[in-house]
């Protein structure tokens, strides 16, 4: 069990909440809070007043241990006084310590990993080595999208398994439609093209020829 849920024990078994807990040990109501959810740790003051507070060790309320009963002459008692305080500063820094070096080290010093520069349709992502790259598809007018290739036209799956630096280009197909022409008794002389591919624009169909 860790010190934020000791800590947390002992104030349910007093039957206190938080806020009048930190009245009783002059403190913010945040700070109380805190070390229930193990943010911060108290001090060597705060340690000791909660000791005093729950009248338990200080040994019990960090770590969880339980001394053995035993009576102790006054010379000694001040003598473990002494160390206890030497204890509680050391456990203390060694809290604060652990705390600072989660928030501030940064994330690059704690994984060395090798990063790809995957381009997709010209925009550039880097993408951790043996992580699964899944680019947005893309769209573009009058086209069906079909998939990536990389620079050889060969098709490659999404998600992709990054393994080393590539490029891929979106391909696509134009969409195709079908115009029925009613001559409506007439007919279309000449050669009638029965196929248009037009990008943009308008299709000139061909006027059909009727007698009378």
């Amino acid at each position: 069990m860790i010190f934020a849920e000791r800590f947390k024990e002992l104030r349910k078994r007093k039957g206190l909440t938080q806020t009048q807990l930190a009245d009783a040990l002059g403190v913010h109501l945040q700070t109380v809070s805190k070390w229930e959810r193990g943010v911060a740790c108290p001090g060597i003051d705060a340690l000791a007043a909660l000791a005093e507070h729950f009248e338990v060790p200080v040994s019990r309320i960090y770590f969880g241990i339980e001394p053995e009963e035993r009576v102790i002459a006054l010379p000694q008692a001040k003598k473990r006084r002494r160390r206890s305080f030497t204890f509680i500063a050391a456990c203390a820094l060694l809290c604060v310590t652990a705390i600072l070096l989660a928030v501030l080290l940064p994330p690059a010093l704690s994984v060395d990993k090798t990063v790809f520069a995957v381009t997709a349709d010209g925009v550039v992502y880097d993408v951790g080595e043996g992580e699964w790259f899944s680019p947005a598809e893309p769209s573009r007018n009058g086209y069906d999208f079909l998939g990536w290739t990389d620079e050889n036209g060969v098709y490659q799956p999404i998600p992709l398994q990054i393994t080393s630096d590539i490029e891929i280009f979106p391909t696509y197909r134009p969409k195709e439609y079908t115009i029925d022409l009613w001559l409506n008794g007439g007919r279309v002389s000449g050669d009638v093209p029965q196929s248009f591919t037009v990008e943009s624009g308008s299709v000139t169909l061909p006027v059909p020829d009727k007698a009378g």
